[in-house]
């Protein structure tokens, strides 16, 4: 994910987080944790959200019985999405627990194309897909040019 501000790249060697040029390399292709996803949200932007956190809350909402949930269809940057909105909830998915969410995925692209949530203490985030191409030039997993990269075990420092 790029933004005007940093990238998070994920690859099967390493990944990656930069603000503007100064990047923090992890080994392997892993999913983050909450702490490092506030991080990277406070490196890419407000309410950015990893999508294997996405993925993460929306199967822990299943252990809910008090969860209301509504099922809805819609097209988001392009792709016929699924979706669902949750609430009734109060899931640790993040470093404060979250009450409410609506995430929307494309099941043939599998891709995670929309997801807004609000933590208990009423902070809200945003993340939504505006264009997909089924394939990406080398320059958008690129790292800024002149990067410095320090390896850190997570990052978390």
């Amino acid at each position: 994910m790029r933004s005007d501000r940093g990238l998070y790249l994920r690859e099967d060697q390493a990944s990656y987080l930069c603000a503007g040029r100064d990047c923090l390399q992890t080994v392997g292709k892993r999913d983050l944790r909450p702490e490092e996803n506030k991080l990277a949200a406070d490196v890419l932007g407000p309410g950015f959200i990893a999508p294997e956190i996405a993925h993460r809350l929306v199967a822990r909402s299943a252990a809910f019985p008090s969860a209301s949930v509504e099922v809805s269809e819609r097209t988001i940057g392009g792709l016929p999405s699924r979706c669902v909105a949750v609430t009734g909830i109060r899931v640790e998915a993040f470093d404060k627990p979250i009450r409410d969410y609506r995430a929307c995925a494309a099941p043939e692209q599998g891709v995670l194309t929309f997801f807004e949530g609000t933590l208990v203490d009423g902070t809200r985030g945003r993340v939504e897909l505006t264009a997909y191409e089924r394939s990406a030039p080398e320059i958008a997993f690129a790292l800024p040019v002149g990067a410095t990269v320090t390896k850190v075990r997570d990052f978390g420092l």
